[in-house]
């Protein structure tokens, strides 16, 4: 059975927060997940666009940051 495309998988859990409020570590996790899918983009163009935005989805799993 297909999972219905606005439920979460079991296990992950969302929250929205403003850039500013990221921790170090939370940035750290974001990052390395984020460089495991896109090339060629540095920590610092990274930390640059995060800022940047208004507002940041996280999805949380039961090991940390999810996406």
């Amino acid at each position: 059975m297909m999972a219905d495309a606005c439920t979460l998988p079991p296990g992950l859990k969302d929250r929205v927060v403003r850039p500013g409020e990221l921790g170090s570590q939370c940035r750290d996790a974001m990052f390395a997940l984020f460089a495991q899918y896109y090339a060629n983009v540095t920590r610092t163009m990274f930390e640059a666009d995060l800022d940047a935005k208004d507002l940041v989805i996280l999805l949380d799993g039961d090991s940390g940051i999810a996406g």
